[in-house]
């Protein structure tokens, strides 16, 4: 049965409640209220509230839930590049196209036009669910990850986003080393100065999952 409490918040004219409810929802992986999350999101898009956006849409990526593609999709294709609910989106993009946990194409074909909000959700992925795809995508990965952090939108910007391979470089840490301490040590000398970035590189270089963000 459906929890009287989630779905009041859920349809709580406060935004603070409906984001806590999202979240609530995504956390415990609440499949049942899939739909219920996705009619309120489609009611949220119309309002001024980004962030209980990104939360909703977070949170349907996360449960999976295939109805809610469609909308996830025009966010995507919108390519917006400074922009928190893109950035979500990509992120929900990922988790419903993949076949597995070791499917990294829609992250390469993300990567090959994405804005930058775009392709730093998609690469998040690959580092917060752990993913383990197969040596020629990583291998694929490194070669479109290799300078993002001179994506053409991050200049002018870069104090306001953080390096873009951050998510590729978490990832790391579970990939075999003869394929990424190139990579790793690429953007060791390409970002000297993110402290918070370099703890990660250092121990994606020792097999570590290290997440500071």
């Amino acid at each position: 049965m459906l929890s009287i409490e989630i779905l009041e918040n859920l349809r709580s004219t406060k935004s603070d409640n409906r984001r806590k409810a999202a979240k609530e929802i995504g956390e415990k992986n609440l499949e049942e209220f899939g739909e219920p999350l996705f009619e309120a999101l489609n009611l949220e898009m119309r309002k001024n509230t980004w962030e209980t956006k990104v939360e909703m849409i977070i949170s349907l990526g996360k449960m999976r839930h295939l109805p809610s593609s469609g909308l996830i999709d025009s966010i995507v294709l919108n390519n917006n590049p400074h922009d928190m609910i893109t950035y979500a989106a990509a992120q929900t993009y990922v988790r419903l196209k993949r076949q597995s946990i070791n499917d990294a194409v829609p992250v390469i074909n993300l990567l090959k036009n994405g804005g930058l909000s775009t392709v730093d959700g998609a690469l998040l992925v690959l580092g917060v669910d752990r993913m383990l795809p197969p040596a020629s995508q990583i291998s694929e990965l490194i070669t479109l990850g290799w300078d993002l952090h001179l994506h053409r939108d991050r200049v002018g910007y870069e104090r306001n986003f953080v390096d873009p391979r951050y998510g590729l470089i978490l990832a790391c840490s579970g990939w075999d080393k003869k394929l990424t301490l190139p990579f790793l040590d690429h953007c060791l000398k390409t970002n000297p100065n993110e402290q918070r970035l370099n703890q990660t590189i250092e121990n994606a270089k020792k097999g570590k999952y290290f997440e500071t963000r």
